[in-house]
């Protein structure tokens, strides 16, 4: 059996951070792969691991080995990489497929499109809105925007669900006024 090496938070940054990260880039690489990483954000995903260690490296406490400790920091950033990945697939689909094209497209085209959106999101009602814009465009944690407001997560879900089933209406209405106009 290999020994177990009791490597604490405080011994890091004696090894200096690039000779930690060349020792341990290959497997967080790996490990995140193995873990469903999205193939075009690997490399953010591993950079956001070393981020978090470099963070936390006190929560470190040397009671398990370090590969350990790594491999749930890394399961831990995929898991929210993949997340993050899901609300912009979830806000690509509410828009109907209403993307912003970026780089260069006409820009008044974009411009339209922008001013939709904008008409379709200022139909909700202000809790609604607000939750919606926080957690599905800047990407704020649910918890933090209970926190915000001093209301419960279930509310914040709850407002977050009928944010996103009145946009869908509005989208829908706003594709059957095409078709009856095409």
């Amino acid at each position: 059996m290999r020994a177990v090496r009791n490597t604490r938070a405080s011994s890091l940054p004696r090894e200096g951070f690039r000779a930690f990260f060349d020792a341990h880039y290959a497997f967080v690489w790996r490990t995140a792969r193995r873990l469903g990483a999205p193939p075009g954000a690997l490399d953010d995903v591993v950079q956001d691991v070393f981020l978090a260690v470099v963070r936390s490296g006190e929560a470190f406490e040397g009671r398990s080995r370090l590969k350990t400790w790594l491999w749930a920091v890394t399961a831990n950033t995929v898991k929210m990489h993949r997340r993050k990945e899901a609300r912009r697939r979830k806000r690509k689909d509410l828009a109907g497929g209403l993307v912003v094209a970026r780089g260069h497209s006409d820009q008044v085209e974009r411009h339209a499109a922008v001013d939709l959106i904008d008409r379709l999101v200022r139909k909700l009602d202000p809790p609604q809105r607000t939750v919606f814009l926080l957690i599905e465009l800047e990407d704020v944690e649910p918890k933090e925007v209970a926190q915000m407001f001093g209301v419960s997560v279930n509310t914040v879900h709850s407002r977050l669900r009928l944010a996103r089933k009145r946009l869908a209406m509005e989208v829908r209405r706003l594709r059957a006024r095409e078709r009856r106009t095409a």
